[in-house]
């Protein structure tokens, strides 16, 4: 449901993954099951130590449900807190540790040499337009009042050009008042084939450049809207059009899109799956008893990003994505089995040991397998790829504890007998 067609591509190849996955889970796999001899366990050995592990969570979660509760009740609220501190943003230049000699050249660059970024402006008129005197006044005013912004390190346009060239021949650096000047001016400048790159050759399209900063795509984007806004006023009855454009307007934009379109692709796909579940379950108490352990995962790893001071960027929101497609699966296994032992007879309090003991082995083995696959990220040399790493690990791990502690217990204090 996503806008921007990466994360429509994403959506459906993920989505046919997991179709071929389901598939191979029904075929291939009692396939290869059936060619090998079975190796039951002794029932004489006694329950091992995850067994008695998940004994304990099961134990606790039915038997004080109320305590288990009001302390995930605080951590919600935590979560909350740290998670409103969030702030979906991304650093071109942060992209590898701050020790690499790439991200030290682009500090460099940034304090010492005019920055590494720049907001472009397409300047684009009639063939001459940038030769009338008022047209490079007012490009000249812009580029004077954003030289003044904090996050702004340099300026250029064909106003620059003309001025630097009047201070080289008289010692002043300014706009001429006529035509013939700026003409004479741009003339004496055409051999320096940096000019083509400012004007083009019919004087009809040119091009401003606002260096700045990489202080992130928020304040990059804050600069740009300035600008726009700056450039609408000063060339008001102009002959003389102004669009922002460039590289990294387009790269931050289209980065911060992404994150944007995943958190609220993310809503969508979490009340979707609460209807699926409702339909499952045609239950609607039980489907929403479902809601609490399937977004307390992703509550705690958004406000581990907010605790952490980190920036949300797409590699973390995706993470959110995953995460919920391993708590909702974690949670039918139990709820399924649940049923199963409660139609099979089973006193609700002994159908949830019993889901817990059972389904709740695999739940623990996969989930520790998942994070241990995540945590390899942590090694990374990129920032990005270790927190995935780490938030995927962390937030698993809350799945884990909710689906064998807090579904039990909202289930044994709300559930129907």
């Amino acid at each position: 449901a996503a806008d921007m067609p990466s994360m429509r591509s994403f959506g459906l190849y993920a989505a046919l993954g997991v179709v071929l996955a389901y598939g191979s889970v029904l075929v291939l796999l009692p396939l290869m099951l059936s060619v090998t001899k079975g190796a039951p366990s002794d029932p004489r050995s006694g329950p091992g130590r995850l067994d008695r592990v998940l004994s304990a969570c099961a134990e606790l979660a039915i038997r004080r449900p109320t305590p288990v509760l009001l302390a995930t009740a605080v951590l919600v609220v935590a979560c909350v807190y740290f998670g409103a501190r969030v702030v979906s943003d991304n650093h071109l230049t942060a992209m590898l540790l701050p020790d690499h000699p790439t991200t030290l050249a682009n500090h460099t660059a940034d304090s010492e040499l005019g920055g590494i970024l720049a907001v472009e402006v397409d300047l684009a008129g009639a063939p001459g337009v940038l030769k009338e005197p008022a047209v490079l006044s007012a490009l000249s005013r812009v580029e004077a009042e954003a030289a003044t912004w904090p996050e702004v390190t340099a300026t250029a346009s064909p106003a620059t050009w003309v001025a630097a060239v009047g201070e080289a021949l008289t010692g002043e650096r300014s706009v001429p008042a006529t035509r013939p000047e700026i003409a004479q001016r741009f003339l004496l400048a055409e051999g320096e084939p940096k000019l083509q790159t400012i004007v083009s050759i019919d004087y009809a399209r040119g091009r401003m450049a606002i260096r700045t900063k990489d202080e992130g795509g928020i304040v990059f984007g804050r600069v740009a809207a300035r600008l726009q806004e700056l450039l609408g006023r000063e060339l008001e009855g102009l002959p003389l059009t102004a669009h922002i454009t460039g590289t990294p307007f387009v790269a931050y934009r289209g980065i911060n899109r992404v994150t944007a379109d995943l958190q609220s692709s993310l809503l969508l796909a979490f009340v979707t799956i609460t209807l699926v579940i409702l339909l499952l379950l045609r239950d609607l108490r039980l489907a929403l008893l479902c809601l609490l352990p399937n977004a307390l995962p992703l509550l705690v790893g958004y406000g581990l990003v907010g605790a952490a001071g980190w920036l949300l960027d797409p590699t973390g929101a995706v993470i959110f994505t995953v995460a919920l497609g391993i708590a909702v699966d974690d949670t039918l296994h139990l709820v399924a089995r649940t049923r199963e032992e409660l139609q099979s007879g089973h006193p609700l309090e002994e159908a949830l040991r019993r889901s817990v003991q059972h389904s709740g082995r695999a739940v623990f083995i996969t989930s520790i397998l998942l994070m241990g696959g995540m945590g390899v990220n942590l090694l990374s040399s990129f920032p990005a790829s270790v927190m995935m790493g780490g938030l995927g690990a962390v937030i698993i791990g809350a799945a884990l504890l909710s689906d064998v502690l807090v579904l039990p217990a909202l289930l044994a204090r709300f559930a129907r007998r």
